[in-house]
């Protein structure tokens, strides 16, 4: 055998070794993009005490509710306000929703989000409940969930309907919080409102 032929085979055998690690490297990487992709949706589910995995910032809405503010006194014409002298209440654009709850309690932010799924909800929190049990926990007491599905239905504890929506409170568990006294003001003045829960006054 030449010198010239014993190259030539050297080359083939390279080639050959190169092309089997490039197959064997684009299988690895379709095997993970796929394990990965399944484990993106693999939890729909909403927890009011962590943040959903698979929100899109795109459509969060915040605010911040300072302490003892009384809502707005535009009233609609079907569904009479509670006393104000007892309750305020906050207008949830995205969610087109009047949120009542009981005065006295401290300041808190909302946070409007999606599910996986689609399932918008209001998440409200307050910094004052952030405990340090929890990986990242951003202090939630409460959600409001629009039109739940059948298992986020499972984690509400009352439900109403609007026109052609259902809203149903969750209320967060007290696993993370360092104030648990604290949180059940929150969740008590929610629920004492949330009979009230309007679709929201239209502007003047």
């Amino acid at each position: 055998m030449s010198e010239q032929e014993k190259r030539m085979k050297g080359v083939k055998a390279a080639v050959i070794v190169l092309a089997v690690l490039l197959i064997v490297v684009a299988i690895i990487s379709v095997w993970r993009y796929a394990l990965n992709g399944s484990n993106t949706n693999e939890s729909n589910d909403i927890t009011t005490s962590e943040t959903t995995n698979t929100q899109d910032n795109s459509d969060i809405a915040t605010g911040n509710i300072p302490d003892g503010q009384i809502g707005s006194d535009n009233e609609p014409d079907s569904t009479p306000a509670p006393d104000s002298a007892s309750f305020s209440s906050i207008v949830i654009s995205p969610l087109n929703i009047e949120v009542f709850y009981s005065k006295g309690i401290q300041g808190f932010q909302y946070m409007v989000l999606k599910t996986g799924s689609g399932t918008q909800y209001v998440e409200f929190s307050s910094e004052s409940l952030i405990g340090t049990r929890c990986t990242d926990d951003r202090g939630a007491f409460a959600s409001i969930i629009k039109n739940p599905s059948s298992s986020e239905n499972q984690t509400t504890t009352v439900s109403t309907k609007i026109g052609n929506d259902i809203y149903g409170l969750s209320l967060a568990s007290d696993t993370c919080t360092n104030n648990a006294e604290l949180l059940d003001e929150y969740q008590a003045s929610f629920k004492a409102g949330f009979g009230s829960l309007r679709t929201a006054p239209e502007e003047d």
